[in-house]
């Protein structure tokens, strides 16, 4: 053996002898006490942060447990405060019914019948059965294109008389007052009767208004021009539900009111604590039967003046497409609806108003705008 094959032998068994060394070496200090608590330390430290991080996790949980708690707490209460109240407001239309139907009968008793007709006659009041009011009130009322409307007595109570000028004729108030006649809705007035035998013409029907016998339209309302405030969402939808309620009652029985608008709704105060609001749709001087609706040709600055000092009155009739309609008189609610919108700044509001103003075709029915009306 050569002295280079020695010395390659020795470094090659120094090599592995070195190895092994290396690796007990390394072994030991892995399983060494010290190495055991380090491990042993570390892995508690990863527990307890575990345990920490649980903890904090549990505690974000119950935080927005009691949130949600007290949020449902609150809608809950808010819904049976919500509840109660149109209970009552429901109660008190319920009220107002019976004394509506109770008055109706009152007036039908006292009249008198056609000779072989089995319909009750509107009675004939005399200008000598009305009693002025005192002179601490404003007696007038309101004043149109065929007269006006003044406050007077009947039978020691408060009532509208519409006085007509001597242009109307008696087939048109006859007509007015028929209309009348035939509904019984708590949001249309009572008819007492008519005078069509002495000029000036008139037709009384029921006062609607406040406890200052002042009457107020929802115009006066919008426009903050009267001492009622009708605040918040749910009071306008109120109003708007019962008026939709009103127009459907209306078009069951066949008859177009035509004359829809701020001006032509009364607002009444049935409460003494001011939450319920009613409207009541007066003016009933252009209604007719749906049957009875003819299209209208109006010339170039017709069209313009209308559209310019009649917004409430539908396109369609304007332009002359269509004749007067259940969706014309969805269309004029949808003006109204519109206008109260812009007082209030209420979503579903809009979305009512945009629903009444679409095109004739895709335009809501009574029936539909009630239905809105319900869901909101």
């Amino acid at each position: 053996m050569t002295p280079f094959s020695k010395y390659l032998n020795i470094l090659f068994l120094y090599i592995s002898v070195k190895k092994v060394y290396c690796f007990r070496k390394g072994d030991t200090a892995k399983h060494s006490l010290s190495a055991k608590r380090r491990q042993r330390l570390s892995r508690n430290k990863r527990k307890r942060e575990e345990r920490r991080q649980l903890k904090r996790g549990l505690y974000t949980t119950i935080a927005e447990l009691k949130e949600d708690k007290e949020c449902l707490t609150q809608n809950i209460k808010f819904q049976s405060q919500y509840k109660e109240k149109y209970f009552k407001m429901w109660q008190q239309s319920e009220k107002e019914k019976e004394k509506l139907k109770n008055s109706r009968a009152t007036l039908q008793g006292h009249s008198i019948k056609h000779s072989g007709d089995s319909s009750p006659e509107i009675l004939q009041i005399q200008p000598t059965m009305l009693e002025d009011v005192s002179v601490k009130y404003n007696t007038l009322l309101g004043k149109g294109r065929f007269g006006t409307v003044s406050l007077k007595n009947f039978r020691k109570s408060p009532v509208a008389v519409k006085c007509f000028d001597s242009s109307s004729s008696v087939k048109m108030i006859e007509r007015e007052a028929m209309y009348l006649r035939q509904c019984c809705h708590l949001n249309l007035p009572l008819l007492y009767g008519m005078n069509t035998s002495v000029q000036p013409y008139f037709i009384v029907t029921q006062f609607y208004g406040i406890s200052s016998l002042e009457a107020i339209t929802l115009n006066n309302v919008i426009k903050e021009t009267t001492s009622i405030r009708i605040k918040g969402v749910e009071h306008w939808m109120h109003v708007i539900h019962q008026l939709s309620d009103c127009l459907l009652y209306l078009h069951n029985k066949s008859i177009l009111h035509n004359d829809i608008k701020s001006d032509n709704i009364v607002v009444v105060q049935t409460t003494s604590n001011g939450i319920f609001f009613s409207p009541i749709l007066i003016d009933f001087g252009k209604a007719h039967l749906i049957s009875e609706g003819r299209k209208r040709n109006f010339s170039e600055a017709t069209k313009a003046q209308y559209y310019k000092e009649h917004v409430h009155i539908a396109p369609e009739i304007v332009e002359g497409t269509q004749p007067p309609s259940v969706k014309s008189n969805v269309y004029s609610v949808g003006v109204v609806v519109a206008r109260i919108y812009n007082y209030c700044k209420s979503k579903s509001l809009k979305e009512i108003a945009k629903k009444c103003l679409r095109a004739f075709s895709d335009r809501c029915t009574s029936a539909q705008l009630l239905e809105l009306t319900k869901c909101q």
